[in-house]
């Protein structure tokens, strides 16, 4: 396993979670689902795994809409993820003649170059050929997954548009219909939505959870204390480089939120200064690989959390209300408690559900819930976040 920090990762670099894979795979073979892990978790590399190594007699194709911005496109890119898993051309022939010779090109240049003029095709017409596409994937006669990373932020993309609110409703609907539809349903076609902002608390935004009450959840979190130090000995045989129990222990007691992403942030850093810069491995210099990805030029890494708050559909006495709430819990490593959000709501959103905000700060990644106090669920990013952002405000 070799330390990389920008990409999903894949075939021997990914860690192997059998109990977390064993899990989602024993509920995608009952119901449609949904994912719940915050950015950096690894969601994606897990997608991406669930696709290189399916299980016995399925097939899983993956598809990104993150980028998608319009129900034509959404419908053009699942056709593509379609087009990956190679049906005849009986398949293709049913959706109609029009559609035929975007087919034809998509062989010769790609999925990408045709996807644009595909979804422009499709126009208003995206229901009728949504639902033919997916009631004849489910004549193939095998089991199939279709993986949808990032589609909470699409359905945020859309309602942000003119009629937005109208256009997601209708989508979800749809897309609602499609999967309890019993011929689809029983025919072997699965779904499993993932995304980094929690599609659970975009929906209740606008009223709209109804429309996803058929998936069932899967939380992926973080890695447990015995995971995260199997992970680092993992990398460190990967990379002929020797962890003592001193600095692993050091480790994990600085990142306390045991996500992939971030042990692979120490690690990487520590691997650089031994190899590169003659600096002696030590606990002591774990302390400075931390403080290390504290500075500014490290702000990418952390980009993420700080470009959430700035959405435009976040109304200004809620931006306030979270922001409070941030800085009120990166000043004290146990968190905040009931009194504090009180009062932060008090003078900030009297109008606006804590709960409910709490809530989306959580399935985000910022805060958890630990007994009756919000605390950040990374010691890193509190770190950050009280170094770079409380000074700010």
């Amino acid at each position: 396993m070799k330390s990389k920090t920008g990409q999903p990762v894949r075939g021997a670099d990914f860690f192997d979670r059998d109990a977390e894979l064993a899990e989602v795979w024993h509920m995608v073979d009952r119901d449609h689902v949904l994912m719940l892990a915050p950015r950096r978790v690894g969601k994606t590399s897990m997608l991406l795994r669930m696709r290189d190594e399916p299980r016995e007699g399925w097939q899983v194709s993956f598809l990104d809409v993150e980028s998608v911005d319009s129900e034509s496109r959404f419908v053009a890119r699942l056709l593509a993820a379609v087009y990956r898993l190679k049906p005849d051309g009986a398949f293709w022939a049913k959706l109609g003649d029009r559609f035929e010779s975007f087919f034809n090109r998509i062989g010769g240049v790609g999925v990408g170059p045709v996807e644009v003029e595909l979804g422009r095709e499709i126009g208003g017409d995206w229901q009728r050929v949504g639902d033919t596409m997916l009631r004849m994937l489910g004549k193939l006669g095998q089991p199939t997954l279709l993986a949808i990373d990032e589609f909470p932020i699409f359905v945020r993309r859309l309602v942000a548009q003119e009629d937005g609110e109208e256009r997601t409703r209708l989508l979800l609907d749809w897309f609602r219909a499609v999967r309890i539809d019993p011929e689809i349903a029983e025919s072997g076609v699965h779904f499993l939505l993932a995304g980094s902002v929690g599609l659970d608390a975009v929906v209740h935004r606008f009223g709209m959870s109804g429309t996803i009450n058929d998936l069932r959840i899967f939380r992926l979190g973080e890695l447990s204390y015995e995971q995260a130090e199997e992970l680092l000995d993992r990398l460190a045989k990967g990379e002929s480089f020797a962890l003592t129990p001193e600095v692993k222990e050091r480790i994990l007691s600085l990142v306390t939120w045991r996500i992939p992403y971030h042990l692979q942030l120490v690690f990487d850093q520590l691997l650089r200064w031994v190899r590169f810069h003659d600096r002696e491995l030590s606990a002591d210099l774990v302390d400075e690989a931390f403080e290390e990805l504290l500075s500014s030029e490290s702000r990418k890494h952390f980009s993420h959390w700080e470009e959430r708050l700035k959405d435009p559909l976040l109304p200004p006495q809620e931006r306030s209300l979270m922001t409070a709430l941030l800085a009120a819990a990166a000043k004290d490593e146990t968190g905040i408690g009931e009194s504090t959000i009180r009062q932060l709501r008090s003078e900030h959103a009297t109008e606006v559900n804590e709960q409910s905000l709490l809530i989306e700060l959580e399935r985000d990644g910022y805060l958890t819930l630990d007994g009756d106090r919000w605390r950040f669920a990374s010691a890193l990013l509190r770190h950050w976040w009280l170094r770079w952002k409380v000074s700010e405000s």
